[in-house]
């Protein structure tokens, strides 16, 4: 994940108001970090619905900032509708000083771990903005740091959360469905370190035509992100989610895929075999006539993306192929869980979520991460 750097500005929030009286998070709820860069404010929420209406006022969504305790001793959420700023503290007696200052008591935003069961979250002051934005609140020892030589005030450890595990690097799966003019692709391409793209799903023969895919087959946004990604620098693999019925089949939708992706020079091409499709022949006859066909029009490194559950009755011939990508969520927060799933065969990529959230685009999205069985540069690399 690329670290993004503060920025300072100055204006006031309207309408926070709206808000006051919100749940507090549930345990294991991601805690948005919004930035608003006309007045320099971090918020941050565990409210969906909030977080994407500040997303749709002009803030800035930065992430998932740490994840929220059920239990414990109650963090307070104020605000100050002179400045615009938000305010979060453990302390009763500061929370109800800051009332009698004017500022209006909002809700419990969360609730703070004992010091050995969480991880600290840091308290910053910036003693030259007297508006929105003179707080931080930081889980993240290096940003602490930066602030610190710029000039804010070390105010110690506001409250213990847990912490987020951000796999690195970051890979972002897309197609059609993430339609190009609701994605910021500066913001989104800062987020990730590679992604893979969806050229085709099928061909004509299956009649499926909707706002991601023509009725060829091909992906209708496909082109629009490789050159937005690439010409960001993030290194660029394809995808075709394959439905053939025959090992003929399985050719064409292999030089199809080809000769749509080809000028980009894609750094890998994966199969995606989601469905046994296969009429004439196996699965395993299928996807090995996908791959040798595309090895042999000048694909260099072919991949298959298989679950786990699919091994046994696909038998694919997985050793042919350059690396293995496979689907296992969990309980699919967003969140990754911090280990290895189970798996029938080693795989090199692991997609850990269907609902991850992202700086850049306002709804879910695929995101994976990799096995430590092959690097980054072999999946990635030119």
């Amino acid at each position: 994940m690329k670290f993004k750097k503060l920025l300072l500005g100055f204006i006031t929030i309207v309408g926070m108001g709206a808000f006051s009286h919100q749940v507090s998070a549930a345990e294991g709820q991601a805690m948005y970090r919004l930035y608003n860069a006309n007045n320099g404010e971090h918020f941050y929420t565990g409210n969906r619905v909030e977080k994407n209406l500040l997303v749709e006022n002009g803030w800035r969504y930065e992430g998932r900032a740490w994840k929220a305790a059920a239990s414990g001793q109650p963090i307070y959420r104020l605000y100050n509708k002179n400045s615009g700023e938000h305010h979060y503290t453990t302390s009763a007696v500061e929370k109800n000083w800051l009332v009698t200052k004017g500022w209006a008591y909002e809700m419990i935003a969360s609730y703070s771990m004992a010091k050995d069961e969480g991880a600290p979250v840091y308290r910053l002051f910036n003693p030259n903005e007297r508006r929105a934005g003179s707080h931080h609140y930081t889980l993240n020892t290096y940003e602490r740091d930066m602030l610190l030589k710029a000039g804010w005030r070390d105010e110690g450890v506001a409250f213990y959360q847990k912490a987020i595990i951000i796999p690195q690097p970051l890979i972002l799966d897309i197609s059609g469905w993430q339609v190009p003019n609701k994605i910021n692709y500066d913001e989104l391409a800062n987020e990730v370190d590679g992604v893979i793209i969806r050229v085709q799903h099928g061909t004509e023969k299956q009649g499926i035509e909707n706002y991601a895919q023509y009725l060829s087959g091909e992906d209708t946004a496909y082109k629009t992100h490789i050159r937005e990604f690439q010409k960001r620098g993030i290194p660029v693999a394809v995808y075709a989610f394959v439905m053939a019925d025959s090992v003929e089949e399985m050719k064409r939708e292999a030089t199809l895929f080809y000769e749509r992706a080809k000028d980009f020079h894609p750094v890998f091409w994966w199969g995606d075999f989601e469905r046994n499709t296969m009429t004439e022949g196996t699965m395993r006859e299928g996807a090995e006539a996908f791959r040798s066909q595309l090895k042999a029009l000048g694909a260099q490194k072919v991949g298959a993306y298989i679950a786990n559950h699919l091994y046994q009755s696909f038998d694919l011939d997985v050793d042919k192929f350059d690396a293995i990508w496979i689907p296992t969520y969990g309980a699919n927060n967003g969140l990754y869980e911090g280990s290895n799933p189970t798996s029938t065969k080693d795989f090199d990529i692991h997609q850990f979520t269907s609902k991850g959230e992202l700086a850049g685009y306002l709804g879910n999205l695929d995101l994976s991460r990799l096995s430590g069985r092959s690097s980054f540069d072999y999946l990635f690399g030119k």
